[in-house]
C-alpha cells in the first residue's frame, strides 16, 4: 500500500503512522528497547561532548593567558586587557605560525574549518581519523583562537 501525504508526494511505507488498535506485538517492545538504549547511548555521548566542549574553552583561555598575560591560567581574561603595547600586533603572528608548523609537520588535516576534512577522512579513510588528528585540530583551533587569531569568535564564546 502507497501512502501519500496531502501534496500527493509518495512517502515510504515505514512513516505511515501505526495502528494505535494492533496490540503489540514482540517486535514493537525490542523497538521500544533499543529506542531507550539509543537514548541513554546518545545522552552519554552528549554529556561527554559538553565536557570536551569546555575543556577547549578551557584551553583557549590558558592560551590566551600564556600569550597576551605570561601567565599560566585557566581563567578567562580579555586580550584587551594586556600590557603589551604595539607587541600585541606580534602575537596573531606568532599564533599562525605555530599553527601553520603544525599543519607543516604535524597533519595536513588539521587545516581548514573541520567539517570538509573529517567528510573526507570518512569517505577517504573508512571513517578512522588518526589520533594525532584528535590531538592537534583542537590544540590548532585553540592557539589560533587564544592568540587572537579569531578574536571575534572568542568574544562570544
Amino acid at each position: 500500500m502507497k501512502h501519500i501525504s496531502k501534496n500527493g508526494i509518495p512517502i515510504a511505507p515505514s512513516l505511515a503512522y501505526p495502528n494505535v488498535l494492533e496490540p503489540k506485538s514482540e517486535n514493537s517492545i525490542l523497538r521500544k528497547k533499543r529506542l531507550i538504549q539509543i537514548s541513554i547511548i546518545s545522552i552519554g555521548v552528549a554529556f561527554i561532548i559538553s565536557l570536551v566542549a569546555k575543556a577547549l574553552v578551557y584551553l583557549i583561555d590558558l592560551v590566551t593567558n600564556v600569550a597576551f598575560f605570561g601567565i599560566f591560567d585557566l581563567e578567562f581574561r580579555s586580550p584587551a586587557d594586556n600590557q603589551l603595547g604595539l607587541w600585541v600586533i606580534v602575537i596573531p603572528v606568532i599564533g599562525g605560525l605555530l599553527v601553520g608548523l603544525m599543519a607543516l609537520y604535524g597533519s595536513k588535516a588539521i587545516r581548514g574549518h573541520g567539517i570538509p576534512e573529517a567528510m573526507e577522512q570518512i569517505l577517504t579513510n573508512k571513517s578512522k581519523i588518526k589520533p594525532s588528528i584528535a590531538f592537534l585540530k583542537p590544540l590548532s583551533s585553540a592557539i589560533a583562537i587564544g592568540t587572537g587569531g579569531l578574536s571575534e569568535l572568542r568574544a562570544r564564546l
